[in-house]
């Protein structure tokens, strides 16, 4: 089973755990055989595998990851310190996605020198999903100004939009923990509207 189906079938499972906890347990039971009248639910993967058709489980009704836990989506090494959002920890997630942009920016470089150069920016989620991209197809040569933040609801993720000389990029980057380094998870063309 893929990553992304593995990471979109545990949403779903948290999502159908939560509702049965939600609607309360009944100690009614059924005669084997019969199938339950629960109704379906139906989660619905993004690209970087996070269901959307339900609310998220509120993070604090669950305990940390022990220290030294590697994540099994993404393969980093998880560490307890939680992350906060403060000047530092922008520019480092400007940086990281202006980085990971300027290295998947070279269509005229072979394969490997250019794998060689975007691996180290991406989760191993996104390195899974680029591997098979052709670099000679990359409509982006260079970057033509500085990354702005446009998504931070979480100190955990940020979406950072780069204009290049192919029109405006999106990079979502990531990390684990406050000391782990942002990585990015999807680097988008955007097609901006008329002004």
């Amino acid at each position: 089973m893929g990553r992304l189906t593995r990471a979109a079938s545990r949403w779903a499972l948290a999502a159908a755990v939560l509702a049965v906890g939600a609607s309360g347990c009944s100690t009614e039971t059924q005669p084997e055989g019969t199938a339950g009248s629960a109704p379906a639910t139906t989660a619905t993967a993004t690209p970087s595998g996070a269901a959307t058709d339900f609310a998220r489980p509120d993070p604090s009704q669950f305990t940390l990851a022990p220290e030294g836990s590697v994540n099994e989506d993404t393969g980093q090494t998880i560490s307890p310190d939680p992350a906060v959002w403060d000047e530092e920890s922008r520019a480092a997630a400007i940086a990281a996605a202006e980085a990971a942009l300027e290295a998947f920016a070279h269509p005229e470089l072979d394969y490997d020198t250019w794998w060689a150069g975007l691996d180290p920016h991406l989760t191993q989620e996104a390195a899974e999903a680029y591997v098979y991209v052709d670099p000679a197809n990359i409509p982006v040569h260079e970057l033509t100004g500085s990354g702005t933040i446009i998504e931070d609801a979480s100190a955990y993720v940020a979406t950072v939009k780069i204009p290049t000389d192919a029109g405006r990029y999106d990079v979502l980057v990531i990390r684990t923990s406050g000391s782990a380094p942002w990585l990015a998870s999807r680097i988008v063309p955007v097609e901006e509207a008329e002004q």
